[in-house]
């Protein structure tokens, strides 16, 4: 159901809106693994949006409310974490993504999950389709890991294009919905011009201090200084989080060695790689795997 007074969206330069991290994780169309019908959902590893197809999903929140969907209905998952439980018969849509500020915030402030009509949207799932179809055609292996895929710039930007025209859809049945645009805390060029070189620096290299530094013309200290007060990070806690990102979605939604892991994200053992996970998350890389993939919903 629209809301009745959707809220208004801010106007914000070109410049900020394009520091938005935009991001598809993966998307497919099949039936439900068995293992998968029983799950939890860790929302610090973006958005989910779930079209069921057959079957229903109930989810149960921390804060004891239940989301119950069934075919024909769209989800998109709480902002907190969930258990979710699919019927036998289950069969979904699902996309996962990330769309978030430079701090961390998610683009929208509401953190409840919301059921829509598919009929209500039906350009969601028209251009989610055309997305699926073309990522399937070109990367037919590509299930939960297309973010961990390889092609060359001219496709990638034929998936982004794809991508944003889908979230663009996401984004107008969300504010329809009632929800509101989490404030951008920062016009400053320099703060998101550091940002922009740390979201495009590839992860198996070091940490791009010189970059940063030629970009920005500012030092370490100096940008620092900047990131605390608009991201409440340092530049390289926000590149540590980058990192810790990528390792859990090639955990959670693939069968990629610990040691190729650690390879891509430059660490010069699996060891490290190991110690530096569990400094982070409590857990070894083993014991995530375990407990949050290698298939997700």
């Amino acid at each position: 159901m629209v809301a009745p007074n959707p809220p208004p969206v801010p106007l914000l330069s070109q410049h900020d809106w394009a520091s938005l991290r935009m991001e598809l994780i993966w998307i497919y169309d099949r039936e439900v693994l068995a293992n998968n019908l029983l799950m939890s959902n860790d929302p610090t590893r973006g958005n989910k949006a779930w079209l069921i197809r057959q079957g229903h999903v109930r989810i149960s929140t921390g804060t004891r409310k239940t989301l119950e969907a069934g075919p024909g209905q769209w989800i998109f998952l709480p902002r907190e974490s969930t258990r979710h439980h699919f019927s036998r018969n289950a069969r979904i849509f699902s996309i996962h993504f990330l769309c978030h500020w430079p701090s961390g915030d998610n683009l929208f402030q509401g953190r409840e999950g919301r059921i829509i009509a598919s009929q209500e949207y039906p350009d969601l799932e028209a251009k989610g389709r055309t997305l699926e179809r073309m990522i399937r055609q070109h990367q037919p292996d590509s299930t939960t890991d297309y973010a961990r895929q390889f092609s060359d710039y001219g496709l990638f930007l034929r998936f982004q294009s794809l991508f944003l025209d889908w979230l663009g859809e996401w984004f107008r049945a969300q504010v329809a919905q009632g929800e509101r645009i989490a404030g951008q805390k920062t016009g400053d060029n320099r703060a998101l011009e550091a940002v922009r070189c740390l979201n495009d620096a590839p992860l198996d290299q070091p940490f791009p201090k010189a970059w940063l530094e030629r970009e920005t013309h500012l030092g370490e200290p100096h940008l620092n200084r900047l990131f605390l007060q608009y991201f409440g990070v340092t530049t390289r806690k926000y590149w540590e989080r980058r990192k810790l990102e990528f390792a859990k979605a090639c955990l959670e939604s693939s069968v990629m060695p610990v040691k190729e892991i650690a390879y891509r994200l430059a660490f010069r053992s699996d060891s490290h790689f190991v110690i530096w996970f569990r400094r982070l998350t409590g857990q070894r890389p083993g014991e995530y795997r375990k407990k949050d993939g290698p298939t997700p919903a």
